[in-house]
């Protein structure tokens, strides 16, 4: 006999019959359920999962399991139950509060009601309520924070989306969705506002005329005559920008781009994932740097 028919008939019958020594627990039947469900046999699973359940009442593993098994079947109501169940035993359940978190926001992009009268508006809510639960301490699966995340942008809820979104991005930098949504969350958490409230400190410089730019784009121009606007002569853009601030700024931990194609400017494009931290930093650099330079257009 071949070892692989000698491992198949061990399996089989260690899914039909428990060990002599005693009686079948609940983590067995738990077992066996997703063995049957891994196998295509659904309705076997289901009913391991309720004898598991039926064992060990105090337990929300199986209830869980049983909703997940439930979900994985488009079997939304079903799911729901299950996973409330498994709440009434253990309300942190992570894995309940996935799965539940998951149907509902199925179920209300849809604009299905997983049973007659149910409000679908209040779906997105319970499922926020879900996924914070599920998420633990926010170091494991990527796809409940990009869940939360969405629902939490589509709720105006956007500086508790910038921490999720940031994690995601730092941890998969080649999702471009991801960076899209973090500009987003960024705009509508006024992170944009306070980095141009911060940047227009170094307005007060002489060399600096102007800043413009938007999101996490900006660009300062560079001036000879703050009152008269005069801007400097092309040897003198080779010597300051290229002689100067490109090297200077480099020097003390800042990339910038220095630009005379048009007026003289200092352009500034830090990373999505720059903070409030990184924006004082930046102009810190930038307003010690450019004051050097305004020293060397005065003499």
């Amino acid at each position: 006999m071949s070892t692989l028919l000698v491992l198949a008939l061990t399996s089989a019958l260690a899914i039909q019959a428990p060990a002599a020594a005693g009686q079948p627990d609940a983590k067995y039947y738990f077992l066996v359920g997703r063995y049957l469900e891994g196998a295509g046999k659904v309705d076997e699973a289901v009913a391991a999962f309720k004898k598991a359940i039926e064992l060990e009442p105090a337990s929300a593993e199986p209830r869980a399991e049983l909703a997940a098994l439930y979900a994985r079947q488009d079997k939304a109501r079903e799911a729901i139950e299950a996973a409330e169940d498994a709440l009434k035993v253990s309300p942190r359940n992570q894995e309940a509060n996935r799965v539940l978190g998951t149907v509902l926001v199925a179920l209300a992009e849809a604009g299905q009601p997983a049973k007659p009268g149910d409000n679908v508006k209040t779906y997105p809510s319970r499922a926020i309520a879900a996924f914070e639960i599920a998420r633990g301490d926010g170091t494991g699966d990527l796809n409940i924070d990009l869940s939360l995340a969405r629902l939490y942008l589509d709720a105006d809820r956007y500086g508790d989306a910038v921490p999720l979104i940031r994690r995601i991005v730092m941890e998969q930098p080649q999702y471009t969705e991801g960076w899209l949504l973090l500009a987003q969350a960024q705009e509508g958490a006024g992170a944009s506002d306070s980095a141009v409230e911060t940047l227009t400190q170094l307005l007060d410089l002489p060399i600096v005329g102007d800043l413009r730019g938007t999101g996490f784009f900006y660009a300062l121009e560079l001036v000879k005559d703050k009152e008269t606007r005069e801007t400097f002569s092309e040897d003198e853009c080779e010597t300051l920008l290229r002689g100067f601030l490109s090297p200077r700024l480099f020097d003390a931990g800042l990339i910038c781009r220095a630009d005379d194609r048009g007026d003289p400017v200092v352009q500034i494009s830090p990373p999505l994932v720059a903070e409030q931290a990184q924006f004082d930093e930046i102009a810190g650099i930038l307003g010690e740097v450019l004051g050097e330079a305004g020293e060397r257009v005065a003499r």
